[in-house]
């Protein structure tokens, strides 16, 4: 199980290679502050459950919309 950071960085790592944002900021909305459109939000949702070994329902999905809640997610589910 990786740690609160470990996951936060993974997710900013992530958002960078299919979002554009200046800063970061757990609260920052991925699709009002990341400038993601539908496409980049598919993208990202695959990239995010590759990379954390999981897939998170659609249901899930609908309410993970900053970094901070997939977070909570994460921790939730102990990823």
């Amino acid at each position: 199980m990786n740690t609160r950071e470990e996951n936060e960085q993974k997710i900013k790592e992530v958002c960078s290679k299919v979002a554009f944002f200046d800063g970061w900021d757990l609260d920052f909305d991925f699709v009002y502050d990341m400038y993601m459109d539908s496409i980049d939000v598919a993208e990202f949702q695959l990239k995010i459950e590759q990379e954390f070994g999981t897939h998170i329902p659609d249901n899930k999905w609908e309410g993970i919309t900053t970094p901070r809640k997939l977070l909570d997610y994460f921790d939730k589910i102990g990823q």
